[in-house]
């Protein structure tokens, strides 16, 4: 586990934590919360699109996509061996 020591600095009315750039992208969503006397900051995780959601992202399909496809050339069911 990479762990380092870092500040706390005052800007205005909010506290800033110096997070050096091999932790992380700027400007990533976090979450904070206090365990105790432990400040825990829990980047957000972005979690891939539900297959609902890829497929409705999906452009339709027009006609010519499609190729004809007939059933002239195959043989009699009867002759189907299972």
């Amino acid at each position: 586990m990479n762990e380092i020591i870092t500040r706390i600095v005052r800007e205005g009315d909010r506290h800033v934590v110096e997070i050096p750039k091999e932790f992380g992208p700027a400007n990533a969503e976090v979450t904070i919360r206090k365990d105790g006397d432990t400040l825990v900051i829990k980047a957000k995780v972005e979690k891939g699109l539900t297959l609902r959601e890829a497929l409705d992202a999906l452009e339709p399909l027009t006609e010519e996509e499609w190729p004809d496809i007939t059933d002239d050339d195959l043989g009699p069911l009867r002759d189907v061996k299972l």
